[in-house]
């Protein structure tokens, strides 16, 4: 079904991964520019959150999402 309402879409790991720390970063910078992020203490927190990002599926299994 997925591939009849997006036909051009990559649904690799990877790109799945690279696109969750893409937005995660526009999010970051955008709430960093309103001033909304007035709690972040320095820089190690925002790293761990792209990397959280970026690795959060790290631990899923061959798959995992096919029958939820």
């Amino acid at each position: 079904m997925l591939r009849e309402n997006f036909p051009g879409a990559t649904h690799t790991r990877l790109a799945h991964s690279l696109g969750v720390y893409a937005l995660s970063s526009k999010f970051i910078s955008h709430f960093l520019s309103l001033g909304d992020l007035s709690t972040v203490e320095d820089q190690l927190e925002i790293d761990l959150c792209l990397a959280a990002s970026l690795l959060h599926d790290l631990g899923h299994g061959p798959l995992s999402h096919f029958f939820e």
